[in-house]
This record gives structure tokens, sequence and C-alpha cells, in this order.
């Protein structure tokens, strides 16, 4: 046998789709928001890429992303009674595939206090109310849930995004959001009206990824209809007088609310066929300047099989930017070559190509796209792409073996060819997922050496 062993690659491996750092309210090479300071209003206008975005790898103090996260409110998507506009939606999956990301999306009907709040033409016609949910001295209004003005008005806004933009190629997935400020799930909503609106959302994105959020009852709904799901205050570590839970007893979502919330829902193995996405509560820069405790909330979230981590687009402090480099390396998949083996000696046409791979997936959860494991044979201007059965959604961590004969093409001319591997869509024939292996190229082919075909 002939035996390649690629080396595995050392540095942080930070530009693989569907995976690692998010970029939020804004796009891969944009300048960072101001201190930690940031905006629950989507982007409305989106200018031509500058200077500063020549490589738009990474924005100073923040890490290369192939991810954006964007959200907006009610109020601009239907500023007036059946009048939807979803220009901008067009124009953030356009900016997204312009810097090489995928765009993760929630339409809000409403935030909290001081945000801004059910459109103007749906508090003046149908049934309100204030809501004291986050403080008797902060109330902001919220619909009547169980009515079936909201459901219908809001619902209509849900399956008109499905209908233009469901199974779009830069759309990477869409949170449910229909209870509570910012639709994270903060309310009391009565249980049939959780189920109608969870099975909209199903029925009108079949070929969309949906997240739910991990908060209040709508939780459990989602995941019993095939959805990922999402936190947005990971790293909480808040207690007052102390840095953390253990020493002073105050509340936290890291200590009192996550791990409970996994494990009553039953959502403990969702992560081996959909992503988890997790927000930073705050940002990194707050839980520097307040001393919270980096290695534990990082050991959190591998624990969840987290695959994209949102910090906000806020500054992240010099001291932590290589462990949370190597954190957005981890998460989510991470495929190496460990071995590649063929039969030595000149390949008969007629035999095919034989492959024995040994493929380890040191990362926390699969890539929940498919790829196929596909081999390049090429000499010269010749160039040929054997696609083996091998679906990389089936690669959980740890070691996967890939055995296959692969025809070759009939009146392939005898000669020397070049061997790669790589990862290819079922659409195309390019790579698009690097391995974490040494001698990966720009195409994202993994050099093997040469095969001799008799």
């Amino acid at each position: 046998m002939t035996r390649v062993r690629p080396a595995e690659r050392t540095e942080p491996l930070l530009d693989n789709p569907h995976k690692g750092c998010a970029t939020f309210q804004r796009f891969a090479g944009d300048p960072t928001e101001p201190d930690e300071q940031w905006s629950e209003e989507g982007p409305l206008r989106f200018p031509a890429r500058g200077r500063h975005a020549a490589n738009p790898a990474a924005a100073a103090g923040y890490l290369p992303s192939t991810i954006s996260y964007c959200r907006w409110f009610w109020e601009v998507l239907e500023p007036r009674d059946g009048r939807l506009d979803l220009t901008m939606i067009r124009g953030a999956l356009a900016a997204a595939a312009a810097r090489g990301q995928t765009l993760q999306v929630r339409l809000m009907p409403f935030g909290s206090h001081g945000q801004p709040a059910l459109p103007g033409w749906y508090r003046r016609r149908y049934p309100i109310r204030r809501s004291l949910i986050h403080g008797r001295t902060r109330p902001f209004l919220e619909p009547d849930y169980a009515g079936v003005a909201y459901r219908d008005r809001w619902g209509r806004v849900i399956t008109e995004f499905g209908r233009l933009f469901d199974g779009h190629a830069a759309l990477e997935s869409v949170d449910l959001a229909y209870i509570g400020p910012w639709g994270e799930g903060a309310g009391e909503m009565p249980q049939d009206r959780i189920e109608e609106f969870t099975d909209l959302y199903v029925r009108t994105h079949p070929r969309t990824t949906l997240l739910v959020n991990l908060d209040g009852p709508q939780f459990a709904a989602g995941l019993r209809r095939g959805c990922g799901w999402r936190c947005d205050c990971f790293g909480d570590l808040r207690s007052e007088g102390g840095i953390y839970v253990p020493g002073k007893t105050g509340w936290n979502h890291t200590f009192d609310a996550y791990p409970q919330a996994v494990v009553a829902a039953g959502a403990t193995e969702v992560w081996m066929t959909r992503p988890v996405t997790f927000e930073s509560c705050a940002t990194p820069l707050g839980w520097w300047r307040r001393g919270h405790d980096l290695d534990l909330i990082l050991r959190q979230g591998a624990k969840f099989h987290v695959s994209v981590f949102m910090p906000k687009s806020c500054p992240i402090p010099s001291p932590w930017l290589d462990p949370l480099a190597r954190f957005c390396d981890r998460i989510g998949y991470r495929f190496v070559m460990r071995q590649a083996a063929w039969a030595d000696g000149p390949i008969r046409r007629a035999d095919g190509f034989r492959p024995a791979c040994w493929i380890e997936n040191t990362g926390v959860a699969p890539v929940t796209r498919p790829y196929r494991l596909t081999f390049r044979l090429r000499r010269g201007r010749r160039t040929i792409v054997l696609v083996t059965g091998a679906d990389a959604r089936d690669w959980l961590p740890g070691d996967t073996i890939v055995e296959e004969r692969l025809a070759l093409p009939r009146g392939l001319p005898a000669g020397r060819y070049d061997l790669a591997a790589g990862l290819v869509p079922p659409d195309g024939t390019a790579s698009r997922v690097s391995f974490a292996n040494r001698g990966v190229g720009p195409d994202r082919w993994l050099t093997l050496g040469e095969v001799r075909v008799a």
C-alpha cells in the first residue's frame, strides 16, 4: 500500500463554513462596534466594501468569520398594515455572500423597554397590554398572544419571508421568534398557539435550518419538530459581589438556566443532527473587565457541542484573541485526514481507484450541511473528480473509516496524476470545506501525492 499521513494543522482554522465566530448586524471585515455597545436594530443599508475590508477575513480586534447574524424588528419589516418591506433581507444576503459568509436571521415582533415596540398601526387597531416581565419599573407593550390578530399578522411576516427566501444559498438559518421581547420566549402564550407558530415556521421553511431559543415554552415545541437551538446569554457568570457562583450564590444562566433547560427538554443529543448557536451574554470585553473565568465559559460551550459563537461584533481583548480563536477552531466540525492509503503500483482502469481513509473529527459536532468526500486527479489541464458516497454529516466527533471503489472514466489516458482530497457539496465539483491539515491549498483541496493510471 501507498500510505500518506498529512500533518495536522496547528494554527486555528477559521475560514470553514457553517461554524466558528459570527459577526452581528454587520459583515466580515466591517469595523467592530464601539467598546461594549451594540444595536438590536438590523442594518438597512449595505454600502460597498471599503478599504477597511480589503481583506474581509477579520476586522481589527475581531476574529475571521464565515457567518453573519442579523435581526430586524417588525416595525421596519411592515411599516404599514399589509405592506411588507423585506428589501433589507435581500441586501444582507448579498452583503454576506460578497464577504464569503452565510446569513443567520431573526425577525423580531418587538423589543423591551426603550426599544422598537409593536408597529404603530398594530398598537392602534389590535389588543395590546403592558408587560412587567422585566421589572415593574420598565414595562413594555406586548400583544394579546391568545388573540387571532397577532397570530395572523405576525404569521404573515413569517410566511412571506419563507416564500421569498426559503432555501436561499446564502441563508444559513432562521430563528423561531414569536414570544416576548426580541422573540426570545419571555412571555405567556397558550400552548396551542405555540404549536401553531412552530408549525408555521416549519411549513414555510422546509429547506432552511431553523433554530429555537432555549428560553421559554417554545423550546420543547421546536425540538419536537427537528429544530436546532440557540441561547442568548452564553458566558453569563453574574453574581453580586463575586466573580462567579461558587463564591456567591447569585442566579445566572451558566449555573441556573442552560444545563437545566437542556436536560429538561431532552435536548442533550440535538447537536448530532442540528446546529447549536451561542450568543455572548454582553461581550467578551465585558467578561474581561469583570474578571470572568474564560476557561470555564469555553469549556461549557464545548460541552454543549456548539457550532457558532456570536460575540456581538464588539472588540475582543487582545490577550483573549488567541484562546477564542482556538475555541472557534474547535467548535462545530474539524476534520483531520489522518491517513489515506491505496494499492501500490499502477491503477488499472478496469479495477478503479480504491482509497482507504481514516478521518478524525477533532471538533465537537458534525457539519449539518451535505458534503461528500471527493478525490481529484489532475494531469496538466485534465481534471477528474471522483465523488464517494461518504457524507460528512455522518462524521460525529471521533474516527471515521472510508473505503470505497471509485470507477475511473472510460478513455482516461494512462500516466501520472496528482491526487488531492476535498469536501464537495452535492451541486458542485469544487471543494468548499478545508481539512485541518497542512497541505491544503487556496482551493481547499488537500494534496495527497501522486497516482499512476495504467
